[in-house]
């Protein structure tokens, strides 16, 4: 992903995604995640202070409120505690940082071994090489580290943002002033485990949200906007 300082405000792509339509891998169900999700949340010490918080302390009201709609109290902590829920393509969306902040431990917990929703943006023009690398690999091009407007690209892995999508849309254009082509942006699937903070923005508004991964294959590209690019990735 080219790097560049002028980072746009993060801005979801799910709109998008409803409205003009994505080609998509299937995955593990949005069922089967929330279930699992439940179950962690569940169980956690710090859910059920939440919860007995909600209802000024009062443990009968907390209980009762449970088991009557256990669900809707474990999405609402996801939502408002973690920043996590069930997003489009059976993936998890996480709004905060997973890295950072006073929660990051607790959301590692919460979503270790599970897939989450990451986004790179590219160029129609760098396709190709994607498919005959068979995923995105770090520094396809062997290209050294360089400024690009205030930001520094040390090419140290393959870029992913979690913003939604609004930041890689902005990596996009940069890679079509750069390579040509039009603006393309991946919706990636990665696990916790696959991901290392990104070594060159955390001093950058969104920084919080890149990351690098070593390498994505192809499966794990599981939906492009605009539509058609998905087609240019088929093996």
């Amino acid at each position: 992903m080219a790097k560049f300082a002028a980072l746009a405000a993060a801005a979801g792509l799910a709109a998008i995604f409803a409205s003009r339509g994505s080609a998509t891998r299937r995955g593990s169900s949005a069922e089967d995640l929330a279930s699992l999700l439940s179950d962690r949340v569940r169980m956690l010490p710090q859910f059920k202070v939440w919860v007995g918080a909600e209802f000024d302390g009062d443990r009968a009201e907390a209980q009762a409120a449970l088991s009557d709609d256990l669900q809707y109290w474990v999405e609402r902590y996801l939502d408002d505690e973690l920043g996590v829920s069930v997003g489009e393509h059976e993936l998890i969306e996480v709004t905060n940082p997973l890295f950072f902040g006073a929660d990051s431990d607790l959301l590692q917990r919460v979503i270790s071994g599970l897939p989450i929703a990451l986004y790179h943006g590219t160029s129609s023009a760098l396709l190709s090489q994607i498919v005959q690398d068979r995923g995105l690999t770090t520094n396809p091009f062997g290209e050294d580290p360089e400024w690009l407007g205030a930001g520094y690209n040390t090419h140290s892995g393959v870029y992913l943002e979690s913003s939604g999508g609004g930041l890689a849309q902005s990596y996009a254009r940069a890679a079509v002033a750069k390579h040509g082509g039009e603006p393309v942006v991946l919706v990636i699937r990665r696990h916790l485990s696959d991901l290392f903070p990104d070594p060159d923005d955390q001093d950058l508004q969104g920084g919080q949200h890149q990351y690098i991964s070593s390498f994505v294959p192809l499966r794990d590209i599981l939906s492009t906007w605009p539509e058609w690019a998905f087609s240019l990735l088929r093996e």
